[in-house]
């Protein structure tokens, strides 16, 4: 899971899944364990799915996540149509999983 509540679900073949709570979408982002590493390993894809810029920032403010908790965002990404650290704060992840499940129920 990521530090914005982010699912990565390894499937039984190997390949490895993402569902973005931030845009509402499900997808197959690696076919392989080895893949997937790969992905994590990069620079690049560390700042576009797993925003390790924005971690770094909130991090440098003080707004570190403890166990069970996560980033959340008020109002939601899918309602600003970005992300804006100004609007980060720590949620349980439970809740924020149910704002962003309620907020793609449509």
């Amino acid at each position: 899971m990521s530090k914005f509540g982010d699912w990565y679900l390894r499937r039984p073949d190997g390949s490895t899944d993402e569902l973005s709570v931030l845009e509402g979408t499900y997808s197959t982002i690696a076919s392989t364990p080895d893949e997937f590493a790969s992905l994590l390993n990069s620079q690049e894809w560390q700042e576009n799915h797993l925003l390790s810029l924005q971690v770094y920032q909130l991090h440098e403010r003080g707004l570190i996540p403890k166990p069970g908790q996560c980033y959340a965002f008020a109002p939601h990404p899918g309602l600003t149509g970005s992300i804006d650290t100004d609007l980060a704060m720590l949620m349980d992840i439970g809740v924020w999983q149910q704002i962003c499940a309620q907020h793609y129920v449509h």
